[in-house]
C-alpha cells in the first residue's frame, strides 16, 4: 500500500459485519486497497482509501 497523501496515518474502526461494509463501499466506487481477509490473529479487515487519501481499516473480530 502506498503512503497516505496526508502524511501517513491509518484510521481503524471496528464494525460488526466487514463483508457487508465492503459490499457497500464497492457499490459506491470507493478505492479498496485490500479486500476482507481473515488474519491469523483473529481480525478480518478491509483496507480502503478515503477521499482525502488517508488509509482506513474497517475490521471485525473473526
Amino acid at each position: 500500500m502506498a503512503a497516505a497523501a496526508s502524511g501517513g496515518f491509518t484510521l481503524e474502526f471496528r464494525v460488526t459485519d466487514v463483508d457487508a461494509r465492503h459490499e457497500h463501499l464497492l457499490a459506491r466506487a470507493v478505492e479498496i486497497l485490500k479486500p476482507p481477509t481473515t488474519q491469523p490473529w483473529g481480525r478480518r479487515p478491509v483496507w480502503l482509501r478515503d477521499p482525502d487519501g488517508n488509509i482506513v481499516n474497517l475490521y471485525q473480530e473473526a
